[in-house]
């Protein structure tokens, strides 16, 4: 299946694609650290990869335990991916707009989408987008199962 026809149909774990043993690394930032460690945090938005993940594969949540590449890392959580969805931000002057698969979200689906992510608000998590990555910003949103380590065993 080529990368637009993925775009074209939202993923999701109900039509798992791909070999289950795929495991995908992501690493986060240490702000992001304790919400993913606590399951607060249950999905990451990234600049679309060039191994696209999908519903179904393994992923390892990662942080560096000092300087980035010249420390250990440190596994968070491990899972398995339930979506992964197509994102856009962009801000046209009068409101930030956010493109989620084919829908456009509102204002407080904005917000609910930001706390998932570990944000405080949709504002906050555009601030954080356009100082990290520049807007407009086009990438994927990746979700997973959101059990305690403990559990997966």
């Amino acid at each position: 299946m080529d990368n637009a026809t993925d775009w074209n149909n939202t993923m999701n774990a109900s039509e798992p694609r791909g070999n289950a043993g795929l495991c995908h690394v992501r690493m986060f930032k240490p702000q992001f650290a304790p919400l993913v460690e606590s399951g607060v945090k249950c999905q990451t938005v990234r600049p679309t990869p060039k191994r696209l993940p999908k519903p179904g594969d393994r992923i390892s949540l990662r942080t560096w335990t000092g300087k980035p590449y010249q420390s250990k890392q440190r596994v968070l959580r491990e899972s398995q991916i339930i979506a992964v969805e197509k994102i856009t931000l962009c801000d046209d002057g009068r409101e930030m707009l956010v493109g989620l698969g084919n829908k456009s979200l509102s204002p407080e689906e904005l917000n609910t989408f930001a706390a998932a992510d570990g944000f405080k608000s949709g504002i906050e998590m555009f601030n954080w987008f356009e100082a990290t990555h520049g807007l407009p910003f086009e990438g994927v949103v990746i979700s997973w199962h959101n059990k305690k380590r403990s559990d997966e065993t």
